[in-house]
């Protein structure tokens, strides 16, 4: 199956998209690969931010909780 994809524009400097073209650069690409890296980047520190809070969190429980919970999950699934 095939991604639905969308138009977007951004407005640059002539020259530059000159120069880039003169290079042979896939100005799309670029604009793609600058996405995709920007939303991992924003993903990653949302992760992290959920991390710290879960560390906040599990800092308040005791170790022995922590492994009666994860028994009783595994007991659950069967393994």
């Amino acid at each position: 199956m095939t991604k639905a994809m969308v138009t977007i524009s951004a407005k640059v400097e002539e020259e530059l998209k000159k120069k880039l073209q003169a290079y042979g650069v896939s100005l799309s690409g670029v604009v793609r690969k600058a996405l995709q890296d920007e939303l991992k980047r924003i993903e990653e520190e949302e992760l992290k931010r959920c991390l710290a809070e879960a560390s906040v969190i599990l800092k308040g429980v005791e170790p022995e909780r922590i492994v009666e919970v994860i028994r009783r999950s595994r007991e659950e699934r069967g393994w």
